[in-house]
């Protein structure tokens, strides 16, 4: 039996997390949990292993989605495509990191969000989750 691939969706705007697990389920994918801080991120990624991490850069308050990436990334080895209203807020050490699969601008386009997924999936590392 052929596993589907699982997606962690990280984003405190619950409209857009929302609109996001259903395009996400109407692809084929599992959507795990929806995580809207950086302590949820993290333990849900360890707890449900999805294929893909999508992971808005801004939470709520002063949780930070890039510092929660690069945990996730360090400890997982989960790709990680980042969700902003704002794409200069990345800095290119986020860029370059092994983990980073993409950005995608909210609210996200369906294909660009679905392309980078695949892209992600298709470069995962041999032995990845």
């Amino acid at each position: 039996m052929i596993e589907k691939n699982k997606i962690l969706i990280v984003e405190d705007e619950a409209i857009i997390a929302q609109e996001m697990k259903i395009i996400l389920e109407q692809q084929g994918y599992i959507v795990c949990p929806i995580a809207s801080r950086t302590g949820q991120a993290i333990r849900y990624t360890s707890e449900y292993k999805p294929h893909i991490v999508l992971m808005d850069i801004i939470l709520k308050g002063s949780d930070s989605g890039i510092e929660a990436a690069r945990i996730i990334g360090r400890e997982n080895h989960v790709p990680i495509i980042f969700l902003t209203g704002n794409p200069d807020l990345l800095d290119k050490e986020t860029g370059s990191a092994e983990y980073f699969g993409g950005i995608v601008v909210k609210p996200p386009s369906i294909t660009r969000l679905t392309t980078l997924i695949s892209q992600a999936l298709d470069s995962r590392p041999s032995g990845g989750p």
